[in-house]
């Protein structure tokens, strides 16, 4: 049992050195800072990683729906430059860590992952945008 905890905590802690220089975890609060910061910049995306029902019944302003479950939503990646800045976001946090990992993987260089995720946006007061179905906005 000690042997597996050891592994595990060295697992850990090398894939944190890996990908240490390709993502960084803000709250909502930052999250909301480097948006307004990057608003204008052509090489910042805003991901929202819900579901496609969730997506539509609210994001944050100009995020770009992607679920990283549907196969076919991440024929959408292929669209974007891997060098970009990406911030990205689901409901709580376990979606982004699957779209992460798939980003990560095909070379995307600047993530950054809301780890409060929306429900704390929401909370927060901040603004949030309303796409009609079939309305999503695509890169």
């Amino acid at each position: 049992m000690k042997t597996v905890l050891l592994l595990i905590i060295t697992m850990t802690i090398a894939m944190a050195n890996l990908y240490s220089q390709n993502y960084k975890m803000v709250n909502v609060i930052q999250a909301r800072e480097i948006i307004k910061e990057n608003i204008n910049s052509e090489d910042f995306y805003i991901i929202d990683a819900r579901r496609e029902s969730e997506y539509l019944e609210g994001h944050i302003p100009n995020a770009i729906h992607i679920d990283p479950l549907i196969s076919g939503s991440l024929d959408k990646l292929s669209k974007f430059d891997t060098s970009g800045n990406y911030l990205i976001y689901c409901r709580t946090r376990n979606r982004i860590v699957v779209l992460f990992n798939i980003m990560y993987r095909n070379g995307f260089e600047n993530i950054i992952l809301m780890t409060d995720g929306w429900l704390a946006w929401k909370a927060a007061g901040y603004e949030v945008e309303i796409t009609g179905a079939g309305n999503s906005q695509q890169p």
